[in-house]
């Protein structure tokens, strides 16, 4: 299976690690593939299925942006900083976390991936609504 990551894309969002290797960008994109895959599991049939060659917008950058984070968090970790945290780093993992996040809740497609399950996901406007108020539409369309 090829590695989800986009290694050039990895390599240009590492800042502070010097002499950074292509088996360096591969160990750490595979320990993202990994993190990943167990976020997408209750979602979608795994592996990814690639399209048209590459696996679809934003799997590559979300692996890059995870496989950076975790280099940028241990080079910090091992500096003379000692147990300070890597502001960057952390930036880069919840700028994933957010695109992972709107994978699974299905506000961003994955296209030629299967979902698993019969999984509803909301419409736009009811996204939108208070809470209150799609329970009050269900309740008049009888769905409840």
């Amino acid at each position: 299976m090829a590695m989800y990551a986009d290694l050039q894309m990895m390599r240009r969002l590492v800042r502070n690690v010097q002499s950074l290797t292509d088996d360096d960008l591969r160990a750490f994109a595979a320990v993202a593939d990994a993190e990943i895959n167990a976020k997408l599991s209750t979602v979608f049939d795994l592996p990814l299925q690639q399209v048209g060659g590459k696996y679809p917008p934003p799997i590559p950058e979300v692996a890059a942006l995870l496989g950076a984070a975790l280099l940028e968090s241990q080079a910090f970790s091992l500096s003379s900083l000692g147990a300070t945290q890597n502001p960057y780093a952390q930036s880069l993992a919840e700028k994933a976390d957010s695109l992972l996040q709107g994978i699974v809740s299905g506000a961003i497609v994955l296209p030629g991936q299967r979902r698993v399950g019969a999984r509803a996901i909301a419409k736009a406007q009811d996204r939108s609504q208070p809470l209150v108020r799609q329970i009050r539409q269900l309740r008049r369309s009888g769905s409840t």
